[in-house]
């Protein structure tokens, strides 16, 4: 009998991903956000956009239900735009 399979690194960076400041998911966009957010998160409603700063660095902060029911924060570093234009 085969015990069960640990997860792989991929499938527990995925998981860590974007759920805090020091994980935060690096993107060049607001559209990024939303197509990584449809990409990890399928059927997902977005429930609240917030922009934080911690450390005097600028992220947003993407709140949603998951298709299944689940409430997520998924934190996104917007340093390399934000402010910029």
């Amino acid at each position: 009998m085969a015990a069960n399979k640990p997860a792989s690194s991929a499938d527990m960076e995925s998981y860590e991903a974007g759920s805090s400041f020091e994980s935060a998911i690096k993107v060049a966009s607001v559209a990024e956000e939303y197509q990584w957010l449809r990409t990890h998160y399928p059927g997902g409603q977005m429930v609240e956009q917030s922009l934080l700063f911690h450390n005097k660095k600028p992220y947003d902060l993407l709140e949603i239900i998951t298709e299944v029911g689940i409430n997520k924060k998924v934190y996104f570093d917007i340093s390399t735009f934000y402010g910029k234009h």
